[in-house]
């Protein structure tokens, strides 16, 4: 005898499909990412973004297509070095897109990386269970870094030698 059978009116069994969510329909309307590298890209880590989605790197000939009619893609490598990538950025409009900076230490205060309202990453995610975790550790702007007794001291005597 079935648990479900002896219920009380109040409640009704009811089938697994009814309970089931609809399907989320954000996943198809979500664009891709950008990544735009200041530095070469090396194979082992173009592997990584391979391994969770479509990849597909920005060339010359694209200058005049719009994002939205490029080959399919989750991540697009764009490389900032060549002029004609520079200047085809500065014409789209990337507001439906996220965009992440790959770049040395000593760029990520420049002004692209502000222009293009982006994240400056020095490297990117290697570890993640899924693709929803590695885009969110690839996106979040706020590290965790180990405590330096260097970082420290110079934070301390720093606003007393400008005093």
């Amino acid at each position: 005898m079935s648990l479900l059978a002896n219920l009380p009116p109040v409640i009704q069994p009811q089938s697994f499909q009814e309970l089931a969510p609809e399907p989320v329909r954000a996943q198809e309307e979500r664009k891709g990412i950008i990544i735009v590298h200041s530095k070469d890209v090396p194979s082992e880590e173009r592997k990584v973004f391979q391994f969770w989605g479509r990849v597909a790197v920005w060339d010359a000939r694209y200058v005049n297509i719009p994002l939205d009619k490029l080959p399919a893609f989750d991540y697009l490598f764009v490389d900032v070095r060549v002029k004609e990538a520079r200047n085809a950025l500065g014409a789209m409009d990337l507001s439906a897109y996220r965009t992440v900076c790959y770049v040395p230490w000593y760029h990520k205060s420049e002004s692209f990386v502000d222009q293009l309202e982006a994240i400056a990453l020095t490297s990117f995610p290697l570890r993640a269970i899924s693709k929803e975790d590695f885009e969110r550790q690839l996106l979040s702007a706020d590290k965790l870094h180990a405590p330096s007794i260097a970082r420290s001291f110079l934070s301390m005597f720093l606003p007393c030698l400008s005093a």
